[in-house]
């Protein structure tokens, strides 16, 4: 294989990769957009697990898939299809933070999910913990910082001292 020809397969091989981070980041930046609305959009909660759905094998989309199958609860008059909409979705939600235990995005998305499970289901275990570790490491450069911060300051899970040190 000639220089050139080396140089150009690299050059493809790099554009490639290149173009597989961007759909990630765009799909990441959409996710968030979806996940933010799940509260009063049952259609973000149907867009969110379809663009995760596929993506299992990232942690952070895990995250989000997870997210959505605990938010389906909400627009579920089932009590029984309620129950396992969060059993299923915290589930992947823990998946996610085992396998990437220090990333504040997903450890965020499962206190934002666990603070809104009623305190009767044996699913908010890890409210305090994952608390204090986005506390403790919530970072400005972080890209969903802004949102992140926002929601903190307005949760009742955390207290005014807490919300002084964000």
């Amino acid at each position: 294989m000639s220089f050139k020809h080396y140089f150009l397969f690299s050059f493809i091989l790099f554009i490639g990769m290149a173009n597989i981070n961007i759909t990630e980041e765009a799909d990441l930046i959409l996710a968030r957009i979806y996940f933010e609305k799940v509260n009063v959009q049952e259609s973000a909660v149907k867009n969110l697990k379809i663009l995760t759905e596929n993506k299992q094998e990232k942690p952070i989309f895990k995250a989000y898939l997870g997210a959505a199958h605990c938010a389906e609860a909400k627009y579920s008059w089932n009590p029984y299809t309620k129950l396992e909409k969060v059993k299923s979705g915290t589930n992947l939600l823990n998946d996610a933070v085992f396998l990437e235990t220090n990333n504040i995005e997903i450890r965020f998305l499962r206190f934002c999910i666990e603070e809104h499970i009623p305190a009767a289901l044996p699913y908010r275990q890890h409210l305090s913990s994952d608390k204090n570790f986005i506390i403790k490491n919530l970072n400005k450069e972080h890209s969903y910082y802004s949102s992140m911060k926002t929601y903190l300051l307005n949760s009742k899970m955390v207290t005014e001292s807490e919300k002084r040190k964000l």
